[in-house]
């Protein structure tokens, strides 16, 4: 370990500026397992929001001081939003909406289920599970719900993204929200807005799941890990391991087994800045 510093000198004690506050720990166990003995974190900073980290980012630009910062921001809404954000080298914005959904591995999520009863095996758990069955009924149960919070962004444009809950849509015990009370939402959304008819919004609706994208590999990439995704699979989880999971922890003993393959163009973006000047 004391060799590490000389060995990756251009590396060294880089500060993660992100969104969320309070969720450190995630951050650091993410870039621990992203660049294991390549980078030394010095803090991750969380700031409050999309709007405070370009904010500090451009601050810390025009004042010449961005050596060893790397700035990152959810995806949210913003490219079907249009929304621009700052392009430089030292600035990532995620491909998905939310760190969270990164999270969302078959392997971790198997871990996970083992560390909190295993009485089960990973193989039981894996057909207890079914992790890709699941993973893809979430996405085609939510997308008209994620278009709809799209449209709605568009209509009356706020700070933050709509996008709800979706604890509001689930019943019982089950794992998966009730289409009905999805599009009951929609409905009420629709009668709460007076720009567009009706038969205009149904219209708009469908023009933006086109654009999110016609396979659920595409689609996955709007929906919240954080607000959809992780409610969901605490359910899976507490059926699974007939235990209850603690909520406040699960994000943080996910990222202890998450590969994050899909965060490779970040990984790579934070190790080539990290090797030039700023």
């Amino acid at each position: 370990m004391s060799a590490r510093p000389a060995l990756y000198a251009p590396y060294n004690d880089v500060t993660f500026i992100v969104e969320d506050v309070g969720m450190e720990g995630m951050y650091n166990q993410i870039m621990d397992r992203l660049f294991g003995e390549k980078l030394r974190i010095r803090q991750v900073l969380g700031v409050g929001g999309k709007q405070q980290v370009i904010a500090r980012f451009r601050l810390r630009e025009k004042a010449g001081k961005l050596s060893n910062e790397f700035y990152m921001v959810d995806g949210d809404f913003d490219e079907l939003l249009a929304r621009s954000i700052p392009k430089h080298r030292r600035f990532h914005r995620l491909s998905r909406y939310d760190i969270e959904s990164y999270l969302i591995e078959e392997f971790a999520i198997y871990t996970l289920a083992e560390e909190n009863n295993p009485r089960l095996r990973i193989p039981e758990y894996k057909k207890l599970i079914r992790f890709h069955a699941w993973y893809g009924e979430v996405v085609d149960a939510v997308c008209r719900l994620v278009a709809c919070a799209v449209i709605m962004q568009l209509l009356a444009p706020t700070e933050s993204d709509t996008a709800p809950s979706i604890e509001r849509f689930v019943t019982g015990k089950k794992v998966l929200p009730e289409p009905d009370l999805i599009e009951a939402h929609i409905t009420k959304m629709r009668s709460l807005q007076s720009q567009i008819t009706d038969g205009e919004f149904e219209k708009r609706l469908s023009r933006m799941l086109n654009k999110m994208g016609r396979s659920r590999t595409k689609r996955l990439r709007w929906i919240s890990g954080k607000k959809i995704f992780l409610p969901l699979l605490i359910r899976v989880l507490k059926n699974g391991t007939r235990r209850d999971i603690d909520a406040n922890s699960l994000c943080f003993r996910l990222a202890k087994h998450c590969q994050f393959h899909t965060l490779s163009d970040m990984r790579d973006q934070v190790l080539a800045s990290g090797a030039l000047p700023a």
